[in-house]
C-alpha cells in the first residue's frame, strides 16, 4: 500500500500515470530502491527519503544506478542524514513487487561522519550495445580516446567560458570577470569557488585546478565537494546536472564502472573529453585530448631514456 500511495503521488506530479506495470522509469526505480535500503536500517519507520534530489543513471533498459538521500534515526534515536548509491536491476513483471527487483550492490554513507556501509559485491554495469559491433565496451572507449587524440582541436570552449589555449594571465583575468559577474566567489580559504545548485537547495561546491602545457591551458579540473560537510561529493551529481542541461546530446558517452568501487563517466566530442570521476576524490575534468597525448608521449620518452640509462650501467 505504501508503494502504491507513493506511486500515485509521483505519477500525478510527473504526469506519467499512463505507463504500464512493466515499464521502468526513474521514479519507479527510486521507489523500488527504498525497500532495499529500509531492510538495512535499525529504525526503518523513522526514515524519510528526499524526492527532489535523487538521480537515476540508466545503464541498460533494466539496469541502473540510483543515488539518493534520506534521513533516519540511528540506534540512539538521533536523526542522521545519509546518501546511498545502489546498483539496481529490474527482473520483469510488476514493478511494484520487490521480488521483481534485485539490488546488486548498495552503499550507505553517513553524511556527517563519512562512514560508509557496504552491502553486496559491486558488479560491472556496461551500456547495451546500440549496434551489431562485437567490440568490447572497453575497446570502444580506447578507440574513442585514440580518435579524440588524433582530432583537430575543434572544441575550445569549456565550462564557464574557459577556453583551451588560454595563458595563465588570461585564466586569472577570466576568474576576475566571473567574480565580477557573481558567477564565482572566494571561499573562506580565499579559493575561487562555483556553486552547482541542484533541486531542493542541494549544493555542490566546485573549485578550479587549471593545467598548462607550454604556458597554455589544456585541462581544467573541477574538484567537487558537498556544501554542507565539505566532503568529496559523488560525481553522479555533476553528471546529472550536465545531462539535465542538454549539453551531453552531441557527445558519445562511456561508463567505466569497475569492481574496485570506482567509476568514471566519459563524454567525448572531437578533441574534447569531459570526465566525471570518483577516483580518490570526486571531480569533473575538461581535457584537450591531443595535448594530453603529447604530454603522455613526452613522459614516456623521458621514462624510457632513464630506463635505458640504468640498463647501460650494467
Amino acid at each position: 500500500m505504501r508503494k502504491l500511495l507513493l506511486f500515485i503521488f509521483i505519477s500525478f506530479y510527473t504526469l506519467a500515470c499512463t505507463d504500464g506495470p512493466t515499464k521502468i522509469t526513474k521514479e519507479r526505480a527510486f521507489i523500488a530502491s527504498q525497500d532495499f535500503v529500509l531492510d538495512k536500517l535499525n529504525n526503518p519507520k523513522t526514515s524519510e527519503f528526499e524526492y527532489s534530489t535523487y538521480s537515476y543513471d540508466a545503464i541498460t533498459k533494466k539496469k541502473g544506478i540510483i543515488l539518493a538521500k534520506f534521513t533516519a534515526s540511528n540506534s540512539y534515536g538521533v536523526p542522521k542524514e545519509y546518501v546511498y548509491k545502489m546498483y539496481l536491476q529490474f527482473l520483469g513483471k510488476d514493478w511494484m513487487e520487490q521480488k521483481n527487483w534485485k539490488c546488486d550492490y548498495l552503499t550507505i554513507e553517513d553524511v556527517a561522519s563519512r562512514k560508509i556501509s557496504y552491502f553486496g559485491t559491486k558488479p560491472l554495469y556496461l551500456p547495451e550495445s546500440t549496434d551489431n559491433n562485437t567490440v568490447a565496451e572497453e575497446q570502444k572507449l580506447e578507440i574513442a580516446i585514440d580518435n579524440a587524440q588524433k582530432s583537430d582541436e575543434i572544441e575550445t570552449e569549456i565550462f564557464l567560458d574557459f577556453r583551451f589555449g588560454m595563458t595563465e594571465k588570461e585564466v586569472q583575468n577570466h576568474y576576475l570577470k566571473l567574480l565580477k559577474s557573481k558567477k564565482i566567489y572566494k571561499n573562506t580559504s580565499g579559493i575561487y569557488q562555483y556553486d552547482l545548485n541542484l533541486e531542493n537547495s542541494f549544493v555542490i561546491h566546485l573549485t578550479f585546478k587549471p593545467q598548462y602545457y607550454e604556458g597554455e591551458l589544456y585541462e581544467m579540473i573541477f574538484p567537487t565537494t558537498y556544501a554542507k560537510t565539505g566532503n568529496s561529493a559523488g560525481c553522479i551529481f555533476a553528471v546529472s546536472a550536465f545531462t539535465d542541461s542538454g549539453k551531453n546530446k552531441d557527445f558519445d558517452c562511456y561508463d567505466t564502472v569497475d569492481y574496485d568501487g570506482e567509476e568514471e563517466y566519459i563524454y567525448i566530442k572531437d578533441n574534447l573529453i569531459i570526465s566525471f570521476s570518483d577516483f580518490i576524490t570526486s571531480r569533473m575534468t575538461y581535457s584537450n585530448a591531443p595535448i594530453l597525448k603529447k604530454i603522455s608521449d613526452i613522459k614516456s620518452q623521458i621514462t624510457q631514456e632513464k630506463v635505458n640509462e640504468t640498463l647501460s650501467d650494467f
